[in-house]
């Protein structure tokens, strides 16, 4: 009887042994805005204008599936001319915001809502067929993105905002007009300068992501008056 009862006892605890992990997994609460946005790398086609339909690229290494991709487009020339498709084997992008301000290049936002190939180039295409230039931020722990009214203006002081919930990721975009930027947005805002969105080409892409819900604003010094037009969104963070 000692034995059967001790083997008994062994079989009950080998079965709580397998259920246990479950039944853990099963009572664990939800915790909501688990995962963190987080900028994985960002890039641009360089400092040559690339022809109309012509593939370029955006990034230094293939783009992790499900991350999102937010492309900044510039028009080669002030002529009017806008994107009218972008196609890449990353995935689909979707125009979010864009600016034409008279006498001014074309500037445009794309996103890529969960990367879907193996890929880090786009091709762009005018209308009219203007060449273009194009930089990649790629993100970590956002989905789908908003875009926020475009600004426009005269003068030494660009800037633009957004308004996010927490844990966005804000995004601006500043293009000048024969005036070189001098300075970006402050801190915490993350600025890119290389190729051509470099603050001494009147380009200039900023990033942060928002610790709390309202309206961030970046703002730009130019070093003597002229147009100015800023475009931005935000990425909702996933759950």
């Amino acid at each position: 009887m000692k034995t059967l009862r001790g083997s008994a006892k062994i079989a009950r605890y080998m079965a709580m042994a397998a259920i246990l992990p479950a039944l853990l997994l099963i009572g664990a609460p939800a915790i909501a805005g688990a995962a963190t946005s987080a900028q994985v790398q960002w890039g641009d086609v360089g400092t040559g204008a690339i022809a109309s339909g012509a593939p370029g690229t955006v990034l230094a290494a293939n783009a992790a599936l499900g991350d999102t991709i937010v492309l900044a487009t510039l028009g080669g020339g002030s002529t009017g001319q806008v994107v009218t498709s972008v196609t890449s084997p990353m995935g689909t992008f979707v125009k979010v915001d864009a600016s034409l301000q008279t006498g001014q290049s074309d500037i445009e936002l794309w996103v890529l809502s969960g990367v879907t190939g193996a890929g880090r180039t786009v091709t762009v295409t005018m209308s009219g067929g203007s060449s273009w230039y194009a930089q990649a931020t790629e993100f970590s722990g956002t989905l789908n993105a908003a875009a926020s009214a475009p600004s426009t203006g005269t003068g030494t002081g660009p800037s633009g905002s957004v308004t996010s919930p927490a844990n966005a990721v804000a995004v601006l975009y500043a293009n000048g007009l024969n005036s070189s930027f001098s300075s970006g947005p402050a801190s915490p805002w993350v600025n890119y300068n290389a190729g051509a969105f470099k603050l001494a080409w009147d380009e200039s892409m900023s990033y942060q992501v928002v610790g709390a819900s309202g309206t961030v604003t970046g703002i730009w010094t130019q070093s003597a008056s002229a147009e100015w037009q800023v475009i931005g969104l935000y990425l909702v963070p996933s759950a």
